[in-house]
């Protein structure tokens, strides 16, 4: 068991500090194509920042344990929503008038496309099964948002982001580290899934339990550093938006392409209720974000607090709520 453990805080240390070199390379990329900050925020940031998720639900699905999978994406969609923005609005860099508020526009279409994403997820497992054709209408809709962000990228949409005076990312530099940050993700996410496969009935807790919050949580940590320090810099636009983006990512690709694979993937763990939850949350910050197209520290703490009783729920046990 101490060896599953140690896996798993490695696991996490590489995510942290592999996925930020990630993360960093595909700026500097997003930079030399003038792709807007807020669509990098949706894509790119997304994209480098979920290589943990795609790279757990993957193996889960490669050694036949999918709930590992199932769990780790929608913990991560709850934890990007209550924790990632909740903290990113908490540290923000408060700016003043126009400039302190979200981008209308962008926000409208991130959000539509999490919205569906969530949807038919949700609609997708509750019979039990998810099948090749619904894997692949999942992959089909993440194309149409890559689509729609292209279209408005090509208008025009967004301020082309800037990189720092320090950054010193080359090309060259830029490929390695993209290549290289890939597969050293991919090998720790293998030894990861096989480690919580034989951890989880060894300390009394589910696949699916110990996916939600312990996995999912260590997988988001780049996505939290990310959005943190993009809110620090006054970019709480990027901030929001790589939560989104990356939520939407995890659904629609993280786990649409391994999905893809199998004819049919039985759910076996209860996720039901933590489903409605990242449905609820969605709700919550779409209400917050229209109140005055801005998120303010209060609400952030709000939002981390939502996370708390979450996770008391999730390893306390939901039977007894359950009629």
């Amino acid at each position: 068991m101490i060896i599953e453990i140690l896996i798993l805080l490695i696991s996490f240390i590489i995510f942290a500090y592999i996925g930020d070199y990630l993360v960093l390379a595909l700026e500097f990329i997003s930079h030399r194509l003038k792709i807007p900050e807020t669509v990098v925020g949706a894509t790119f940031a997304a994209i480098g920042s979920s290589a943990p998720e795609f790279g757990t639900s993957l193996f889960s699905v490669i050694e036949k344990h999918p709930d590992v999978g199932l769990g780790t994406i929608i913990g991560s969609a709850i934890f990007n929503i209550l924790v990632i923005i909740g903290l990113s609005a908490v540290f923000q860099k408060m700016m003043k008038g126009k400039n302190r508020k979200l981008d209308k526009k962008v926000l409208w279409r991130d959000a539509l496309f999490y919205f569906v994403a969530t949807i038919f997820l949700f609609l997708f497992i509750s019979d039990g099964a998810v099948t090749r054709i619904e894997a692949i209408a999942l992959l089909l809709v993440y194309g149409i948002y890559v689509g729609v962000m292209y279209i408005d990228s090509r208008r025009g949409n967004g301020k082309i982001i800037e990189l720092p005076e320090e950054h010193n990312m080359t090309s060259k530099k830029a490929i390695i580290y993209v290549i290289g940050g890939v597969l050293i993700i991919f090998a720790a996410t293998h030894f990861m899934v096989n480690a919580i496969i034989s951890l989880a009935p060894n300390i009394g807790l589910s696949e699916v339990v110990l996916s939600l919050i312990i996995v999912a949580a260590g997988t988001s940590i780049p996505d939290l550093f990310v959005s943190i320090a993009a809110a620090k810099r006054g970019r709480m636009g990027m901030a929001v938006s790589n939560a989104i983006g990356s939520n939407t990512f995890d659904i629609l690709v993280c786990l649409g392409f391994p999905l893809a694979t199998q004819q049919s993937t039985e759910v076996i763990g209860d996720i039901g209720l933590s489903m409605l939850f990242l449905i609820a949350s969605l709700i919550l910050i779409i209400f917050m974000i229209l109140h005055k197209w801005h998120i303010s520290k209060k609400e952030g703490i709000i939002l981390f607090s939502l996370y708390i009783i979450y996770a008391i729920f999730v390893f306390g046990g939901f039977s007894w709520l359950i009629p």
